[in-house]
């Protein structure tokens, strides 16, 4: 069977044979193509956990029958760096108070101090050395207007130093409701000579008197019997607080 056959139209576009075309590419801000189909790599699907960092707990530690410290523990501060928790050593009158409440002032803490010392004082029936201290720093965030929750306190005796971290460390503040527990560490700089040479170049413009650390001459025991003279320690504008400049 024979196909019929038509005459050519010689008006007719050119044919072009029919074939698949390239792929189509795009350009990105360094004139570098890549395709328009990506394909992308699968992901774990579902809600985060956060990690939860535990702080160790603190342990008494006997050293020839007798706690005198207890284990070394790191706590992290504002810096990202650590500190140790150093223990009290036979020789130890300076401490470090930690999480103290931030609504403590410089005032609460000696009261709180002068109650300690008259309390333990009043057990003394042998003629042991009294408690007393003789200098008190409670660090302020001056932009916050409250403590930095620690503070140092030097005693006038290793016993008092001792005593007053039998006392303290592991328990609640009572003031406040605060569920802070106080941790009784040895200071760093030991001794009060010391303690007021670290401080007397500290400035304190941007505070106010109450920020500044304090020395007592006598040494506080908590008596009315004795009546110490307080002395500030850094450097303060005493214009501006007079004249609010």
């Amino acid at each position: 069977m024979e196909l019929a056959s038509k005459p050519l139209n010689p008006n007719a576009s050119p044919y072009i044979p029919n074939h698949h075309s390239p792929p189509i590419y795009t350009y990105n801000t360094y004139l570098q193509p890549f395709p328009t189909t990506l394909s992308l790599t699968p992901v774990p699907s579902g809600p985060r956990i956060p990690k939860t960092r535990r702080r160790k707990e603190m342990k008494w530690v006997p050293v020839d029958n007798k706690v005198v410290g207890f284990e070394e523990t790191r706590w992290k501060n504002s810096r990202r760096g650590y500190h140790k928790l150093l223990p009290l050593e036979p020789q130890t009158t300076s401490l470090m108070i930690r999480n103290v409440p931030s609504r403590y002032t410089r005032k609460l803490l000696i009261q709180t101090l002068d109650n300690h010392c008259a309390l333990e004082n009043r057990k003394l029936s042998n003629g042991g050395n009294k408690s007393a201290y003789d200098f008190v720093y409670l660090p302020i965030d001056f932009r916050r207007r409250t403590n930095a929750g620690f503070a140092f306190v030097n005693f006038t005796n290793p016993e008092a130093a001792f005593r007053f971290r039998d006392a303290f460390h592991g328990g609640h503040w009572n003031l406040f409701e605060s569920s802070k527990v106080a941790e009784i560490t040895r200071a760093r700089i030991q001794g009060k000579a010391a303690l007021i040479d670290n401080c007397k170049g500290m400035d304190f413009s941007y505070g106010s008197e109450e920020d500044m650390p304090v020395w007592f001459a006598p040494a506080r025991d908590g008596s009315d019997q004795v009546r110490s003279k307080m002395f500030v320690v850094g450097k303060f504008s005493w214009a501006k607080m007079k004249f609010g400049n």
